[in-house]
């Protein structure tokens, strides 16, 4: 009885590897290009005074003004938020004959576009402003969840494609799904520009001062299929 429950334990990994004989395994990978159609972007401003508090002050009254600049146009107040705070003693333009300026503070500013279609009014809105400068324009989806899943359905098609023609050229049917699994999924954005860098608007340029942004979406698949 031994014997035969040894020899049993010995066929297993026969078994196993028989099986995993009459299989396919295909990889199906999948691009998108999508226009974006939220942006981001940063803006700073410096306040002065005689003291932190005046500084703080002045900073702030910048930041109120260009807010409400920006509101106006039709820009949610829940999408204009600050980002970093600094304040101390002036060192950079510090007057000599006055204490106005001994202290400055600094303020940056994120502003969030759920609309493209005000991106060059904000900005030109903000630089007509009391700022230093305007930075980290950036692109991105509101639904990229959905965009994410899109590419993911088109790379399993293609994996499944591919796994039908092979088994169409070996003579073979395809089987049922044993195994698959996402190797990646990302959107790939241009990387973060200043407003100065991306505003190339010349006399008989492009309808906007700023493009709009197109966004790589790639994803990737292992499928492992049943030969019948």
């Amino acid at each position: 009885m031994k014997k035969i429950f040894i020899l049993l334990l010995l066929a297993l990994p026969l078994f196993a590897q028989e099986q995993k004989e009459h299989r396919i395994i295909v990889s199906g990978n999948a691009e998108m290009q999508v226009s974006a159609d939220v942006a981001e972007f940063t803006f700073s401003v410096k306040g002065v005074g005689a003291t932190l508090r005046g500084a703080v002050e002045d900073a702030a009254r910048k930041v109120q003004l260009i807010s409400n600049r920006l509101i106006k146009l039709g820009i949610p107040g829940k999408n204009i938020a600050t980002g970093s705070f600094y304040s101390a003693e002036n060192f950079g333009d510090k007057s000599f004959w006055s204490s106005a300026r001994d202290y400055q503070t600094k303020m940056e500013v994120f502003v969030r576009l759920d609309s493209l279609v005000l991106l060059d009014k904000a900005i030109f809105t903000v630089s007509e402003g009391q700022i230093e400068n305007i930075s980290n324009i950036s692109f991105s989806l509101k639904k990229a969840d959905t965009e994410k899943n899109n590419v993911l359905r088109e790379a399993v098609k293609k994996g499944k494609e591919k796994a039908e023609a092979m088994a169409n050229q070996l003579g073979v049917s395809l089987g049922g799904v044993v195994n698959i699994e996402e190797q990646f999924s990302n959107i790939y954005a241009p990387a973060p520009r200043t407003a100065r860098t991306m505003m190339l608007k010349a006399d008989g340029g492009t309808e906007n001062a700023i493009p709009a942004q197109t966004l790589t979406l790639q994803a990737a698949v292992r499928i492992i299929f049943e030969i019948k």
